[in-house]
């Protein structure tokens, strides 16, 4: 009998019945039940159908006995019965923390009341690329020519801590002043990991935009958490205004630094001065009077430090 078909069609004929073929009377029986059936005529051939079945595996025994007056003829016939359950998959930890060992087994349950039981088993030592991963457990029964596949499949799950790296949450970021920027910064991690930025005490979230200002510019601290650990990362955003200026700030210094378009402009060195008093109508004075005036402003460099009598000015 096939597996998983609960029921199977048993026949018995006998031929050559004389004289009359409707007087042969039949007896079914399997595994020591009494079977109905019907019984049909063809000529002088006679045979007798019935369904047999049983609830567990193994060997049964079909009976047949047909009798004609005082004549009686019997057969046996001894039926192997399989059964084919879906075959068995097991992870030890379906959901395991990164690089430790995870078994896999794969069973099959017995065909037969007796035998092998069929069992495989695979150990691995989990990576984070091994998050998701399927496996499949597939049994295969061969009856004559006839083949039964069956399989089941589970997926391994692995948890790590979160990461922070220049893919997803480059160190540099250039936000132009003025429009609409979102702070590009994503970790990697499982379960997926809260990513959070902050400057001067102010939290910046990573998934909403803002009107961007020079006052965006600077340094932020971007952390990442989930249950298994945290990462941290220093992520600089520098701001260009619609006139070519950056704005870097990093730490207690700020430079700008203003980009000239033309190709011919000679590179004026700094130097550094003191200046006690009106700086700025003595600078003013400075670019006037020079014959290079009309190119300073296309390659002034100042910075500033803390200090509010230092400045810088260009060679002349």
């Amino acid at each position: 009998m096939r597996p998983h078909s609960p029921k199977a069609t048993a026949r018995c004929g006998v031929a050559g019945v004389f004289p009359t073929v409707g007087e042969a009377r039949f007896t079914l029986s399997f595994g020591g039940e009494s079977l109905n059936f019907t019984v049909t005529t063809s000529g002088d051939t006679a045979t007798a159908e019935g369904e047999v079945w049983s609830p567990f595996p193994g060997q049964r025994e079909l009976n047949c006995t047909v009798t004609m007056g005082p004549m009686s003829r019997s057969a046996r016939q001894s039926v192997l019965i399989y059964s084919f359950p879906q075959p068995v998959l097991e992870i030890d930890q379906p959901q395991a923390l990164v690089n430790r060992n995870v078994s896999v087994t794969c069973s099959a349950l017995r065909t037969l009341a007796s035998g092998p039981q069929p069992r495989l088993q695979l150990t691995l030592t989990t990576h984070k690329g091994d998050n998701g991963r399927q496996f499949t457990c597939e049994g295969n029964l061969t009856l004559g020519s006839r083949s039964l596949i069956k399989n089941m499949s589970a997926q391994l799950i692995v948890l790590y801590q979160p990461t922070l790296d220049e893919s997803g949450c480059p160190s540099h970021q250039t936000w132009l002043e003025g429009t609409l920027q979102q702070l590009a910064c994503e970790a990697d991690g499982n379960p997926m990991p809260e990513v959070s930025c902050s400057k001067d005490s102010q939290v910046y979230g990573t998934s909403g935009v803002q009107n961007i200002t020079r006052g965006h510019a600077g340094i932020y601290l971007c952390s990442a958490a989930n249950a298994h650990g945290m990462a941290g990362r220093n992520v600089t955003i520098h701001v260009e205004s619609s006139n070519t200026e950056v704005y870097s700030m990093t730490g207690t210094e700020s430079k700008t630094e203003l980009v000239g378009t033309e190709n011919r402009t000679p590179r004026l060195g700094p130097f550094w001065g003191a200046v006690s008093q009106t700086p700025m109508s003595a600078l003013s004075q400075l670019q006037t009077n020079h014959p290079l005036q009309p190119l300073l402003s296309a390659q002034l460099l100042s910075r500033a430090r803390r200090s509010p009598d230092l400045f810088v000015l260009p060679h002349l």
